[in-house]
């Protein structure tokens, strides 16, 4: 099927065809280990519109730099995407930089424990430079006695302070920086993460000392809650954490105490059902049982990851999939009840018919050269 190669609309379809469905999942695969894909591809048979609204909707585009360098019959509007994606990425990343020798100042000058978290601590190790991921702000972690010095340092340095349940946030031009008192994000999780044992187990960071970097174990636990906090609405986390283990390797046994004893084990088991999505290995030693997952939620899990998919964003099957999900992991009465409630909500119906909507709207055209 001829396809115009060089103007082409960024429209999100309702379905992709499997061809251009295999080569995505295989592309995400090759950018979380940031290697080159085999030519063996037909660029001519592949829906580029929906690939590229696809990286971009899920933050993933300018990965897709390495991935698809091998490829000489590449479209051009794709190599000025992915050419804007990539100095997006890096301008982004120059600015990051320049906040963490200010955060290492600030350590310094206080005298306080700073761990920084989430993707500045493993990227560099991934990809070599920040070309390849776009980082938008800087997460840290202190001790909630500290918060007030650390906000006088801050607003002493000309930032704009804002102040949001368990967290500041500071901006200053382009620069944004979270700082949390709390490692999870959501209220039912705080009692399971003390903020002080996390820190008493953070290392130092090799590449931004002073600043720490959380135990191994303690920060795919953060990672992974970080990614169902947004409820893995791109595929960006996901990329992510697959590329987070290339480099940390963490003991699979050590993985699977940290998640059980916090009773997270069906939580889990629904990252890792979707990390499988994206290529990775999930580990021999791991089965459904063991992490208290029945027969019945590991075909509802992989339900649902089918849906999503097979759709180029949200869809009605795959939000009903996932509402069923949350009740499954709601542990107790009065968590399944709080999970069922909103169902009911005016919120969840705006909710629905937009998943509904997904990809009527936000058309963008790309022409190239």
């Amino acid at each position: 099927m001829a396809k115009q190669m060089n103007e082409f609309e960024l429209v999100c379809p309702k379905r992709a065809d499997p061809y251009s469905r295999q080569f995505w999942f295989s592309s995400l695969e090759a950018s979380w280990r940031n290697r080159c894909m085999e030519s063996v591809w037909d660029m001519e048979q592949l829906d580029w519109g929906y690939l590229l609204w696809m990286g971009q909707y899920h933050r993933v585009l300018a990965g897709f730099q390495t991935p698809w360098a091998g490829f000489s019959a590449l479209p051009e509007a794709a190599r000025e995407l992915l050419w804007i994606a990539g100095e997006t990425a890096a301008r982004r990343g120059a600015i990051v930089n320049e906040g963490l020798c200010e955060v290492g100042t600030l350590a310094r000058e206080i005298g306080c424990r700073v761990v920084l978290m989430k993707s500045p601590n493993y990227l560099l190790e991934v990809f070599g430079d920040y070309r390849c991921r776009e980082v938008r702000d800087i997460d840290l972690l202190v001790s909630e006695n500290d918060i007030d010095a650390v906000s006088s340092w801050f607003l002493g340095h000309r930032f704009e302070e804002e102040r949001r349940r368990r967290q500041r946030i500071y901006r200053r031009g382009d620069a944004l920086i979270e700082v949390h008192f709390c490692a999870a994000e959501r209220r039912r999780h705080w009692g399971l993460l003390s903020t002080e044992a996390l820190m008493d187990r953070a290392q130092p960071s090799p590449r931004h000392a002073p600043l720490l970097q959380l135990e191994p174990v303690d920060d795919l636990l953060m990672l992974v809650l970080h990614a169902r906090h947004h409820e893995y609405a791109r595929y960006l986390w996901l990329r992510d954490l697959a590329a987070w283990w290339s480099v940390r390797q963490p003991d699979p046994s050590a993985v699977q105490t940290a998640f059980l004893s916090r009773g997270w084990g069906r939580m889990a088991w629904v990252v890792w059902r979707g990390l499988q999505e994206v290529g990775w290995e999930m580990p021999l030693s791991w089965a459904s049982v063991d992490w208290g997952v029945k027969d019945r939620f590991d075909r509802l899990v992989n339900r649902y990851w089918a849906a999503r998919g097979l759709f180029t964003g949200e869809s009605p099957e795959a939000f009903r999939l996932w509402k069923r999900i949350e009740v499954s992991e709601a542990e107790g009465w009065w968590s399944k009840l709080a999970a069922i409630l909103p169902c009911f909500s005016a919120k969840f119906m705006r909710e629905y018919r937009s998943a509904r909507r997904a990809g009527l709207s936000g058309k963008v055209i790309a022409r190239g050269g």
